[in-house]
């Protein structure tokens, strides 16, 4: 079993993997990182941390001690290591000063100045689109940095980008993705768009040539050395590197380390198809490798520091989980009281037709008595 812990809000990205079905079927589960911090264990397996970046900085802490406490067990694997693995500032800046990409990143706080330009603008925490156009100049920067708080975006969490990147054919961009699963690299996809950033690609931008020569290097596994270079520096076990080929070098843009797998599209392109299809069969049978047998007791994950971040954590989530038990006791009281009130409504309404009634037969019989007089 793989466990891939995740934020509440993102599970969904792997559900789509117990879908596989046959003698590549993969059994994995997603599990909430307010699950894991609750559970004073966990049942043998393969555990991968994911949405690191998501994670605050307590929770980060709570996280890389569960994983040292998880390590101890003979029966559990654990990947991505909350206390070394990279997010996208630390991630890019390192891969700068290694001299692997060619551009460099800043802090939108404290007016940072670019030694190149254009820039963008985007949250380091977030794997969206960018927060601005490219901008082309010191002056067009600090007025969107005056802008983004202005319109309520607090500059702490985003980082100044330096663009690098290059059409690959008239105005059309691509991106490849690879993943490191566990001790292996896998080269998966590359999407086309026509614009600068891209994200999940648009068909009918190149043709059945390029896609051929796409396949060619997805079967080769292509640029393995590099790409196990940079998860190396990052750190990181499992996730997806998203990087081009950029005046002949490769520019690596994120890691993304609980990236979307969802089910294959049917491709226009027979080639396309193919190459989809394969990178796919290739994926599941490496994540197989990471799986563990779930046999064994499980591995106890209780916090040893009586006011250590888990500790802490487990407190908080348990006077988090004491007041929605008040919060919904007081619904509960609140939809009682609503109900009565709607029943006594109800009664004042009954009530009230048949006193008009009486008033109305009572009228009647008057009538009556004074046409006889």
């Amino acid at each position: 079993m793989i466990t891939f812990l995740t934020t509440v809000d993102y599970q969904y990205t792997v559900k789509d993997l117990r879908h596989v079905e046959g003698p590549e079927a993969l059994i994995c589960r997603a599990m909430s990182y307010d699950d894991l911090f609750a559970a004073t264990e966990l049942q043998p397996g393969s555990y991968v941390f994911t949405d690191l970046e998501r994670l605050s900085a307590f929770e980060l802490q709570a996280a890389a001690e569960i994983f040292r406490l998880a390590l101890r067990a003979p029966n559990v694997r654990c990947f991505n290591d909350p206390a070394r693995a990279k997010t996208r500032f630390g991630l890019l800046r390192a891969l700068r000063d290694a001299g692997l990409n060619d551009f460099d990143v800043y802090p939108a706080e404290g007016r940072p100045r670019p030694k190149k330009f254009p820039v963008f603008v985007r949250d380091a925490a977030n794997h969206g689109s960018s927060l601005t156009p490219l901008l082309p100049s010191q002056a067009e920067l600090d007025q969107a940095l005056a802008e983004l708080p202005a319109a309520g975006t607090p500059l702490n969490s985003l980082i100044v980008t330096e663009f690098c990147g290059e059409p690959f054919r008239g105005d059309v961009y691509r991106r490849w993705g690879a993943f490191r699963l566990g001790g292996a690299i896998h080269l998966d996809h590359v999407a086309s768009e026509a614009q600068w950033m891209v994200k999940s690609g648009a068909p009918g931008l190149v043709d059945d040539e390029v896609y051929r020569a796409d396949d060619t290097l997805v079967r080769e596994n292509a640029f393995e050395t590099e790409l196990a270079r940079v998860f190396a520096i990052a750190e990181i076990d499992y996730g997806r590197a998203d990087f081009s080929i950029v005046g002949g070098r490769m520019q690596v843009y994120e890691i993304n380390t609980n990236p979307n797998i969802g089910r294959l599209v049917p491709h226009p392109s027979p080639v396309r198809q193919a190459s989809l299809e394969f990178a796919r069969e290739r994926m599941i049978r490496l994540l197989r490798a990471m799986d563990s047998p779930s046999e064994g007791p499980p591995a106890p994950i209780a916090a040893p520091e009586a006011n250590g971040p888990l500790d802490e954590s487990r407190r908080m989530r348990a006077r988090l989980r004491e007041a929605r038990a008040g919060v919904q006791a007081l619904r509960a009281e609140r939809d009682e009281a609503l109900a009565a009130l709607t029943q006594e409504r109800a009664r004042i309404a009954t009530m009230r037709r048949a006193f008009l009634w009486k008033v109305e037969e009572t009228r009647k019989k008057v009538s009556k008595r004074l046409r006889r007089v």
